[in-house]
């Protein structure tokens, strides 16, 4: 077993939307090279492997294949997914490259060959099965988690979500789904954007109470838990 495995493609940095934009792909070699510099990556007891990209049959484990064509169509004409999140083929190529990245570090997890696998650029937690916005064009997030189940055939699979911002795709995807508990700490939604996660949302169905929000208050510090 390795003990902790890196997962990283020098091409998410093309996961980029432009100058201007708060989020900027230069973030992921600007984190491997700070790493580095503390002298991670060359420890005995730290790997970085390469993932491949996900394709078709990954992505619609989560996203159905009219909502992949069309992230497609709207890239090739540059068309924004929504009005916070640009799209291009650059994009598309980079949001596969992430996905495949989480799966990659989850199943190497999940198969006993790491005991910590991290997915570098993975978090695209705003993008539900139908729907991207908040700078997320698919969820890598849920489609490792729903690998983890249908590919590997984990009975429960835990998220838990420490962003400032609530992810709603993720919320939306699993919220009947009592295999996949989806825990989310963020600052109060009706304070920040996707202005959703509140406590009382808690699942539907079978998966009523598999999904747990904590609203906290903004600037919350350790002592509001």
């Amino acid at each position: 077993m390795e003990p902790v495995v890196l997962v990283y493609h020098e091409g998410i940095s093309r996961y980029d939307f432009g100058p201007g934009h708060p989020f900027r792909g230069d973030r992921f070699p600007k984190f491997m090279d700070l790493i580095e510099a503390h002298g991670l990556l060359n420890h005995p007891r730290v790997s970085v492997i390469e993932p491949e990209p996900a394709g078709d049959e990954i992505l619609k484990l989560i996203h159905p294949e009219s909502y992949i064509r069309e992230v497609e169509r709207r890239s090739e004409k540059y068309i924004p997914l929504s009005g916070d999140t640009p799209l291009s083929p650059s994009i598309v190529d980079a949001t596969r490259l992430i996905v495949g990245t989480s799966v990659l570090a989850g199943e190497l997890v999940a198969t006993g060959a790491a005991k910590i696998g991290e997915g570098v650029g993975g978090g695209l937690h705003h993008a539900g099965r139908k729907y991207g916005g908040g700078f997320c064009v698919f969820n890598d997030v849920a489609v490792c988690a729903q690998s983890l189940v249908e590919r590997l055939g984990l009975e429960r699979v835990l998220i838990l979500d420490s962003d400032v911002h609530a992810g709603n795709g993720t919320m939306d995807i699993f919220f009947d789904e009592p295999r996949v508990l989806y825990v989310s700490v963020h600052q109060n939604p009706l304070t920040i954007y996707p202005g959703t996660g509140f406590i009382e949302q808690i699942g539907e169905g079978e998966g009523a109470g598999f999904t747990v929000n904590v609203p906290l208050p903004p600037g919350a510090g350790d002592r509001c838990m």
